[in-house]
Formats: C-alpha cells, sequence, structure tokens
C-alpha cells in the first residue's frame, strides 16, 4: 500500500492540500495506476512489491517525481510539496518536457520511454 499526501503553497504562502492533482505511478516507463487525492490532499494506492516511480502534477505548481520500492505486506509512506510555477510573460515561448518515467534496459535487449512536450505559452 502507497500512502502519502500532496500540499503546495497558496499566493499569500499558507499551506494548502491538493486534491485535484493527478497522481501517476510508473514502473519501467510503463503506466501502472494513476489517481487523485481526496479534498484533504491524502491519497493511498494498492501496488504489489516492486520500485515505481511517483510523478504528481497540479495546474499552477511545478510537477515533481520520487522512486519509491514497495515491499509486500508493508505500507510505504511518499508525500509531495509542490512548488508554485513561475509566472511567464505572455509574449515569452516556454515548453516543459516530461517523461514516462525512467528505463531499464539490460544489454542487447530493447527499450522505450515516452517523452511529452508541452507548450506552456507563446507559439510553437
Amino acid at each position: 500500500m502507497l500512502v502519502g499526501q500532496v500540499t503546495g503553497n497558496d499566493m499569500d504562502g499558507h499551506l494548502i492540500p491538493l486534491g485535484w492533482a493527478n497522481i501517476t505511478v510508473y514502473s519501467n516507463g510503463l503506466l501502472v495506476q494513476s489517481a487523485s487525492p481526496r479534498f484533504d490532499g491524502s491519497y493511498s494506492m494498492s501496488l504489489p512489491s516492486g520500485l515505481y516511480v511517483v510523478r504528481v502534477e497540479h495546474s499552477g505548481f511545478n510537477a515533481q517525481s520520487k522512486v519509491i520500492e514497495i515491499s509486500n505486506g508493508r505500507s510505504s509512506r511518499l508525500d509531495f510539496h509542490l512548488e508554485r510555477a513561475s509566472i511567464i510573460a505572455s509574449n515569452a515561448f516556454d515548453f516543459g518536457l516530461s517523461s514516462s518515467g525512467p528505463i531499464t534496459v539490460s544489454a542487447g535487449k530493447s527499450g522505450w520511454i515516452t517523452i511529452q512536450v508541452t507548450l506552456r505559452s507563446g507559439s510553437p
């Protein structure tokens, strides 16, 4: 079981739960599970043992990824505190890159990973 809380700071610097965040869990670059936290920012996911990359995104905040190993029969806690995204001038070109997670490839084998480009502002 993976449990945790997603928080951030509002415009006045007060700590707030980010209940509308998107939490995605990847293993070997493949999506395993996706969820949103409850209103208080807390979340829980039932995952089999293994090594995972957990990514949290919320509009207006910088995305964050963390790696965690889940063991059978144990509950693991992974909290996220997202930083507010910087404000960019409306005529500036800006983009973001994100990946589906880390990848492990054995010698002589093939592998793949998805890279997503997101336009934040300006013309492509």
